[in-house]
């Protein structure tokens, strides 16, 4: 008897984990809360007073009597009033959490559907079981709930193991991926599109590609073989498009970047498709008279500055001024590209200038955070050529846009990963 009380210490406290579960799992973690646990866990606390002390009160247990059946030494509880408060209790909670499962299910992406599959089998196994001993529903004297906890381990195996259950959280995707400007395309190990967000599918149709999940990366960048020999090797590479839509044309920057778990192993790749036919127009416009390239830039929404040989800025556009907080231009020319820098970052961001110089290439793309007005960070991802007098460099010309969203977005999915796989390290 003593140890069939110690065994609803687990049993009271599973319905509240289980809620605590679905609604950290469907993207509901905001709701979670000391206070709220705190409320959750007062009637599975008091229920496991009333139990170990039953034998005062009998509210839980009126009679437990022992008997033998089919050679198995068997205990036989019955039920009091406040076992059905509990069960009540347990089968609601379990319930809601059930209902926010099966509700992602129907609103989340085709490749979560197997894992969630799993994670109702393994819930709904014991669930269903215990109320058929509860409830008596079938002639079998021995409580089925132990038994279907096998069922659970297995399915919960599969999610974890087989769909990688906790590697790139749901919530990361519907919070971050479906927010960003530019698609992002998520690939698994075999280089099989997993996940898209809503930007990348709106790119890849104009291809004539409307389902891309579960299809190779090669297939879909087959009208590009460049672009397909060129990532086929490549854990990280970056390369450039262009594609008519239309009577038009627009560029695309494709950035492929690896995903790696705790272990440094590979679990996938991150495919970052950017449109840049803005940047393409203008640095196509920037060749131009100068006449057409103030018309221009002037009305450009990317940023467009020139640096003289000495590191001074004689050139900014509208877009300069507005992105780093400035309330005219005369704030911004005549101060040195380094003043925007942070002093850290100095040193590695004047070699880069430098390089380019000294070898003479004639354009270049970086990333670098820059310090606003307000002296907050902004990330900016440029592409910097050098300016021609005759045969005589005379200083830099570049032709940024705000990345910062997409730092964030990038930074908002690595935490997402190492909490997933901080999780998956304490199961």
């Amino acid at each position: 008897l003593f140890w069939n009380k110690v065994l609803f210490v687990g049993v009271v406290a599973t319905p509240v984990a289980w809620l605590t579960f679905a609604l950290e799992y469907t993207g509901r973690k905001a709701w979670i809360n000391a206070r709220r646990l705190a409320m959750l866990s007062i009637l599975p606390v008091t229920t496991l007073v009333i139990i170990l002390t039953n034998d005062i009160h009998q509210l839980f247990w009126p009679n437990s009597t022992l008997s033998y059946e089919g050679g198995f030494l068997l205990l036989n509880n019955s039920n009091g009033s406040w076992f059905w408060i509990h069960a009540g209790y347990s089968y609601l909670l379990i319930m809601i959490g059930l209902f926010l499962i099966v509700r992602a299910l129907l609103q989340w992406p085709v490749q979560y559907r197997g894992q969630m599959i799993w994670v109702l089998l393994a819930t709904l196994t014991p669930f269903i079981a215990n109320i058929l001993t509860v409830f008596h529903l079938i002639p079998i004297l021995i409580d089925l709930t132990p038994f279907a906890f096998t069922v659970t381990g297995i399915g919960m195996a599969f999610a974890l193991f087989r769909y990688r259950l906790l590697d790139i959280a749901p919530i990361a995707r519907d919070t971050v991926i479906d927010s960003m400007k530019d698609g992002m395309i998520i690939l698994d190990a075999d280089r099989r599109i997993v996940d898209v967000n809503r930007t990348a599918q709106e790119m890849i149709a104009l291809i004539g590609e409307e389902e891309p999940i579960g299809k190779q990366l090669a297939d879909i960048l087959s009208s590009w073989p460049h672009l397909m020999s060129r990532f086929r090797n490549l854990m990280e590479a970056e390369d450039e498009i262009s594609l008519s839509v239309g009577e038009s044309q627009r560029w695309y920057a494709f950035t492929l970047s690896t995903l790696l778990d705790e272990n440094k192993a590979l679990i996938g790749s991150v495919l970052i498709i950017r449109d840049i036919t803005d940047h393409k127009q203008a640095e196509r416009q920037l060749q131009e008279s100068e006449s057409r390239f103030r018309q221009i830039v002037e009305n450009a929404s990317d940023l467009i500055y020139r640096v003289d040989r000495a590191g001074r800025i004689s050139y900014g556009n509208p877009s300069v001024v507005r992105v780093l907080g400035y309330d005219s231009e005369r704030e911004v020319l005549g101060k040195h590209y380094l003043d925007f820098i942070y002093p850290e970052l100095r040193h590695q961001v004047k070699r880069i200038y430098e390089h380019q110089l000294m070898s003479k290439t004639p354009s270049t793309y970086h990333e670098v955070p820059v310090t606003a007005a307000a002296g907050n960070e902004i990330w900016l991802g440029q592409n910097v050529q050098l300016i021609y007098e005759g045969d005589q460099i005379t200083g830099f010309q570049a032709v940024a846009r705000d990345i910062t969203a997409i730092k964030q977005a990038h930074d908002a999915l690595r935490i997402a990963r190492d909490q997933a796989l901080d999780r998956k390290s304490v199961v």
